[in-house]
Parts: C-alpha cells; structure tokens; sequence
C-alpha cells in the first residue's frame, strides 16, 4: 500500500489501492514495479527481516514502503538525482534499540522498556522523515548520530 501510494499509503494502512489513486499509472505496470522494488529491498536485506530488527516493525515498514514510493516511476515525491532507497538505508541502525528508535517508531516506557506497538498509522510519518531527512533530528537518531535528545 505504501509504496504504491506514497505517504499518503500510511493512513490508507490495509485498505485497497483505487484505481482512481493511481490514475497516472498503467495498473498492470504498477503491479510489476511494485513487486520488483520490495524484491530488491527484501532480497538486499533478508537478514533483517529474517531476525527479529527494527526493520519488521509495522511503522518501519510503513515509512519504508513510502520512500520505496519515491523511486516508482508514477511517484510525484521522487527521490533526489543520484540518490537511492539502498542510499538512504545504509547507515539506519537496525538494532530494535530505544536509543535509535524511541519516539521514533516505537514507545519507551519510564522502565525503558521499548514497545512496539502502535503502528504504521501512529508513527509511519514520523519513521519516512528519518528515512528521508538523514540530517533531521529523528534522521541522525535512526543512524546512531549525536542529536539533541528530547523526552520520548
């Protein structure tokens, strides 16, 4: 859903793509090139989704299939000249860690246990900023940079 629709997928969740909400694109070719980009991500990055990372999340998952979108040829929020989805992915901490992704895509509580529910819907937005922005304060938290920490 996220990666045919763009952000707007994230609220959308598990609903049906409208043919209305791709009128751009040729169904069939939709279709192909969705399969074919979660191929490669799941492919490149089987390891993870094969153990138990911050990857398999469902907000992750949701800000991920986003900017995944970015690179469709029917997306209107495309990706800067020279850079990719694998680009953008290489240095996000994988480690279901609250250091990375506490207030992120997952909730601390006052013991610092991290919890995982919740979901694409809560913080799906919030995961597709740090995917995209890795400058932002939320971008450089998921890479394991310095940033100013907040409460979470």
């Amino acid at each position: 859903m996220t990666t045919t629709l763009g952000k707007p997928g994230i609220h959308a969740a598990s609903g049906d793509v409208d043919p209305d909400d791709i009128k751009d694109a040729e169904p069939n070719a939709v279709k192909r090139e969705t399969g074919e980009a979660l191929s490669a991500i799941i492919r490149d990055h089987a390891e993870l989704f094969h153990a138990k990372t911050a990857i398999t999340a469902p907000a992750v998952l949701a800000g991920l299939g986003a900017t995944v979108h970015r690179q469709m040829s029917w997306s209107k929020e495309t990706l800067p000249a020279g850079q990719t989805v694998r680009g953008l992915l290489e240095d996000v901490r994988r480690e279901r860690e609250a250091d990375y992704w506490g207030g992120v895509a997952a909730k601390v509580d006052d013991k610092g246990t991290v919890g995982w529910a919740g979901g694409a819907r809560d913080s799906g937005h919030k995961v597709y900023e740090a995917l995209n922005n890795p400058a932002s304060e939320v971008g450089r938290q998921i890479r394991g940079l310095p940033y100013q920490r907040r409460n979470v």
